[in-house]
């Protein structure tokens, strides 16, 4: 299982926090050289303690609707939820794929045994956009 048990993962969508705080869409921006450096270093550092590889995406700033929606609907903290929460980390900040491609989540999803096809349709529904729109805030 991915994350120790004690973590509770809550998708939301990282762009609507930023806006309603007043804080740029993309934070490293407004940084300084030196700060964005210590941040990079910093962030491989983290991952390095929670002995999970990073690879910055050059695709960066990734769109997550989807594969945060994926996750809200199988359950962010199931066994599966937690382990489509790895699978989806490791394409999008190891292997440098698309998390907001249809096919590379439904390939994801059925690799840890769910119904990748039937999860991105359901994405698409106004429940699902509902259901994203409220974790949203209620992180706020």
């Amino acid at each position: 299982m991915f994350g120790p048990s004690n973590v509770r993962f809550c998708p939301m969508l990282l762009g609507a926090v930023f806006r309603e705080v007043g804080t740029a869409n993309l934070p490293m921006t407004t940084l300084s050289e030196a700060k964005r450096h210590y941040n990079n270093v910093d962030m491989k550092r983290q991952a390095e303690l929670a002995g999970v590889p990073l690879v910055w995406n050059s695709n960066f700033p990734l769109k997550t609707t989807l594969p945060l929606r994926v996750v809200l609907l199988v359950g962010p903290d199931t066994p599966k939820g937690r382990a489509l929460i790895r699978k989806i980390y490791d394409a999008c900040w190891v292997q440098d794929q698309l998390g907001s491609d249809p096919a590379v989540i439904e390939k994801i999803c059925n690799s840890v045994g769910l119904n990748g096809n039937e999860l991105v349709k359901k994405a698409e529904t106004k429940e699902a956009k509902e259901e994203l729109f409220e974790a949203t805030n209620k992180a706020l």
